[in-house]
């Protein structure tokens, strides 16, 4: 049994559904397990939900931002 987490910017519905195949399908092929027994989660993240390095991107993409003014 395979379970996999990915955690992301929102997509649209067919890019994850593009994704979650591509990734059972791998699964699939590389650890020879059934399609059936690969289990993935997908998380939506935002830049308000999100830091690095200590800092919110949202954060980050705003004082970019802000420079560039």
């Amino acid at each position: 049994m395979a379970f996999v987490t990915i955690v992301q910017s929102p997509r649209d519905p067919d890019t994850n559904r593009k994704l979650v195949a591509a990734i059972t399908d791998s699964f699939v092929d590389i650890c020879g397990v059934s399609a059936d027994r690969v289990s993935i989660h997908l998380v939506d993240t935002d830049a308000m939900h999100y830091a690095q390095a200590g800092e919110l991107i949202a954060d980050r993409a705003k004082t970019a931002t802000d420079s560039h003014k």
